[in-house]
């Protein structure tokens, strides 16, 4: 037991010391090996420092080599300017002599087909005038023998008249474009703006514009746009719902507006040519042309008769308002309708100009058309037994709802209820037949209109005085 005890000690002090050995060996070699590594940093950071430094003097090389070819390429370029420059100046100095040559040969030639030219017109007249000559004696001596006259010649005036492209240019800055804003309020009640378009046509170098009375018509807001581009906000002067005039005023800055000419419409023949100029679509200034169809046409437009000039020149929506030009550049009519129809084309319709000159001057000068009669009364039209239960008739017709105060119906005798049968001697079946009837008289002048009123006829006469619009 002993001897086992002892070996027991004795292994575990051999142990314990070959522990600390080995812990002192452990630590020592670590200790080493944490220098070593230490010391593989270092190299390797000296390691990528060379490396780095190598890279910039190889990148330093490079740079110089190519400064250096630089250089070089600048004094092989500078040579080359030099010879190319001296190249060039052969070459012009080349092709100069070459020009020079040529035109001398190209003189020459020309001067040569000249006297050709000459010599051939000269030899042509010779001949033509013999051969008249010839002719004239001939019919001298048969006229001579006959005593009789073998034809008449008549006077046709000649229409001095220029180019299109011409007339345009000379014409085009007196034609406008209007854009107008207009409150509007629909079935439900609710308003909304609509935007309109149309043309004018400028008069005056003062900002004097001429265009269509249904153009401006309710307008809250008009803006008139120059050819140029240039744009003005304009007010209405006064306008004629009857001719379908209205005049408008801007205020340029300047007084440097170019007005139209204004041509005599009286002396414009059917076949004639016309130039139409407006802002068809709202899409700027656009031109047409055609011919004068068809003169003092009577067209009805709302009720009322208009004497027109009738054209083919293509007229759209937004025409209304433009101009129509002779082919000499002379304003001759207002553009202000055209018929539509499926199956219709090519008939449009403008307002004389001497009759917008006198109504213009007017509405400028007076304030209102002068020479103008109004009956002074409504009218409303009776056609079937619904409206004769609704308003208490037993007859259809044309009954006059109301009367205006102090006009010249009220004068007269004519009162609310009577029913209109005829107007000097001629029977009424429309409510135009009426107005019709009322445009053709003038101040002074008398209308017959025979009623019925209460079941019996009576014949009222009507002497108008001229109208004064309030």
């Amino acid at each position: 037991m002993e001897k086992k005890e002892y070996e027991n000690e004795y292994y575990k002090n051999y142990n314990e010391k070959h522990d600390e050995k080995y812990n002192d060996n452990y630590e020592k070699y670590d200790e080493e090996l944490k220098n070593e590594s230490e010391s593989y940093e270092e190299l390797k950071n000296e390691s990528e420092s060379y490396e780095e430094l190598k890279n910039e003097s190889e990148s330093y090389e490079e740079l110089k080599n190519e400064s250096e070819s630089y250089e070089e390429l600048k004094n092989e370029n500078g040579s080359y300017e030099e010879l190319r420059n001296e190249s060039n100046k052969k070459l012009r100095n080349n092709s100069n002599e070459k020009i020079k040559s040529e035109n001398r040969r190209a003189s020459v030639g020309k001067h040569l087909l000249y006297g050709i030219i000459i010599l051939i017109l000269i030899c042509g007249v010779a001949l033509v005038s013999g051969v008249i000559g010839g002719y004239v004696a001939s019919e001298r001596v048969e006229s001579n023998m006959s005593h009789s006259v073998i034809f008449e010649s008549t006077s046709v005036p000649v229409i001095e008249s220029g180019s299109i492209p011409e007339i345009v240019f000379n014409t085009q800055n007196s034609v406008v474009q209007i854009g107008t804003e207009s409150i509007v309020t629909s079935p439900f009640m609710r308003q909304y703006v609509s935007t309109g378009a149309g043309s004018g046509v400028i008069v005056t170098n003062t900002g004097y514009i001429v265009t269509n009375d249904h153009v401006i018509s309710g307008a809250r807001n008009i803006e008139v746009t120059l050819k140029n581009g240039t744009r003005y906000a304009a007010v209405v002067i006064n306008s004629d719902p009857v001719s379908d005039i209205a005049v408008l005023k801007i205020y340029p800055d300047e007084n440097d507006l170019e007005p139209a000419v204004f041509g005599d419409s009286d002396k414009i023949v059917i076949g004639e040519g016309v130039i139409a100029i407006g802002n068809p679509l709202g899409e700027g200034g656009t031109v047409t042309n055609g011919i004068v169809s068809a003169l003092e046409k009577q067209i009805t437009i709302n009720g009322t008769d208009m004497t027109l000039i009738q054209t083919n020149a293509a007229i759209n929506p937004g025409n209304s308002g433009g101009a129509l030009f002779n082919m000499r550049g002379e304003l001759i009519g207002i553009v202000n309708a055209k018929t539509a129809g499926t199956v219709i084309e090519g008939i449009g319709f403008a307002i004389p100009s001497n009759t917008v000159k006198e109504i213009v001057d007017d509405l400028i000068n007076v304030g209102y058309v002068t020479g103008r009669v109004n009956l002074g009364i409504e009218v409303i039209e009776i056609s079937d037994f619904r409206d004769m239960f609704y308003y208490g008739v037993s007859t259809e017709g044309f009954y006059i709802t109301n009367v205006k105060r102090n006009s010249d119906a009220e004068k007269a005798g004519l009162r609310i209820g009577d029913r209109i049968v005829e107007i000097d001697g001629k029977e009424i079946y429309s409510a135009s037949n009426i107005a019709s009837a009322v445009s053709k008289k003038s101040p002074k002048d008398k209308m017959s209109i025979i009623v019925e009123r209460r079941g019996e006829q009576k014949q009222i006469t009507v002497e108008f005085t001229e109208h004064v619009p309030i």
